[in-house]
Parts: structure tokens; C-alpha cells; sequence
């Protein structure tokens, strides 16, 4: 987890503008994937389950397991992430730019977390390599707070750069539910600190307040009903 956590701290800094087609590519990114993952596992409609027997068992171990973590893991990014992600948006300016990556990651996490269901855990260099793309970009969103220390929306980026970290929880053995659970704090400070300026004059604010925390909140039960001592991979 530590070596985790320090590649996320050393990540090479280089945030840019995103322009539109890149808001629209990175909103789109979910729409894409899905399609080829309902024609390898939902042909002709939602698969469900026709009781035992060898067929049964290859089709819940091939896409059964995918399904409800990486099903669960959708509710998670429509309920909460959206929310968040279409109000930044709206803020416009760093605040968008945080929320283009950190959706971006979200994404790439949930790729891992299906790649993980359907596939047997490598070497500790391989999964390295697996988790270098999303602590590629918690670097960035950090550098984004870091250029950004005058801003208007500070607070905003600050609860975003320590929320982040929690996204780590996939390289956490074996209690990846506490891990997120300490650094929910550190971002409840900054969060709050939106709160109280803007609840009851500006409920954007409030509501994207309610969108980021709402994830990390609910990340920890997910974790542990899914991936209780660290990320579930095939047997």
C-alpha cells in the first residue's frame, strides 16, 4: 500500500486544459464500453442464472463475477460520481479539469476491478503496472490543486486532491475498507469548509459537495461487500 501511495505522491505532474472533445471523449468513455461488454456477456438480453451444472458454473465464473462488482461499481460512478462530475462541469475552470481526471480514473478502476474478476492475480510488478495508469492521474490532480492555490474554488480542490487517494484502496491488503475510511476525513476538512460558505446561498456547491463525499462514503461498503481483504481476482 505505501509503495502504492508514493508512486501516486512521485507521479510525474503535467495537468493541461482539456478542451471540449476531450470532455466529450472522457463523458462518452462509459457509453463506449459498453456495448462489447453486453455482446460478450448479455447477448440476447440480461443473462440470469439456470441453476447448476457445468455450463452454469463457466458462465458465473466467466462474467458472473464481473457483473456484481463491476455492476456495483457502476452505481457507484451513477449516483454519485455524475453528480459530482456535471456540477464541476458547471464551476467550470480547475474544478472541471479535477473532475475530467478523477472521472477518468474512476473509469480506469472499474476496468481493473472487471479485469481483476476474470483473471488470476499476477506478480506484484504486474499489478504495478496495472495500477500505473490511475496513479498516473491522482498525480495530475494533485498538480492541478498545487497551481491553483489563489484560487476562488481552493477548498473544492483541495477536498478533491486528498479524496483521491482512496481510489488507491485497490492495492491495499488486507483491509482496503479502513484505508478509505482514514482518508474520508481529510477531505470531509476542505469539504466542510464548501459548506459552510455556500449552504443556503448556492445550492450547486452543496449538491457537489454531496456528489464527491457521497462516493467516498459509499466506496467503503462496497469494498467490503465485494473486495473484503483487498481486490477480488479469479481463482
Amino acid at each position: 500500500s505505501e509503495m502504492c501511495i508514493r508512486d501516486s505522491i512521485n507521479a510525474e505532474y503535467g495537468g493541461k486544459d482539456e478542451d471540449q472533445v476531450n470532455w466529450v471523449k472522457g463523458f462518452n468513455g462509459f457509453l463506449r464500453a459498453l456495448p462489447p461488454y453486453i455482446k460478450q456477456y448479455h447477448t440476447t438480453g440480461l443473462s440470469w442464472s439456470t441453476g447448476g451444472g457445468a455450463q452454469a458454473a463457466s458462465h458465473q465464473t466467466s462474467g458472473g463475477s464481473t457483473s456484481a462488482s463491476g455492476g456495483s461499481f457502476d452505481a457507484l460512478i451513477n449516483n454519485h460520481v455524475n453528480l459530482y462530475y456535471n456540477l464541476s462541469k458547471k464551476l467550470g475552470g480547475p474544478v472541471a479539469e479535477q473532475a475530467e481526471l478523477f472521472k477518468e480514473a474512476v473509469t480506469k478502476e472499474k476496468e481493473l476491478i472487471e479485469h481483476a474478476a476474470k483473471t488470476k492475480k499476477p506478480q506484484s510488478a504486474e499489478v504495478q503496472k496495472l495500477l500505473a495508469p490511475i496513479s498516473d492521474i491522482m498525480g495530475k490532480i494533485t498538480a492541478i490543486k498545487e497551481k491553483n492555490r489563489g484560487h476562488q474554488y481552493f477548498n473544492h480542490l483541495n477536498a478533491v486532491a486528498e479524496g483521491t487517494p482512496a481510489l488507491g484502496w485497490v492495492c491495499v491488503e488486507p483491509t482496503p475498507g479502513p484505508y478509505v475510511s482514514d482518508l474520508i476525513g481529510s477531505s470531509e476538512f476542505w469539504s466542510n469548509k464548501i459548506l459552510k460558505d455556500f449552504k443556503g446561498k448556492d445550492e450547486d456547491h452543496v449538491n457537489w459537495v454531496k456528489g464527491f463525499n457521497g462516493f467516498l462514503k459509499e466506496l467503503v461498503p462496497y469494498i467490503k461487500s465485494h473486495h473484503t481483504t483487498g481486490l477480488t481476482w479469479a481463482k
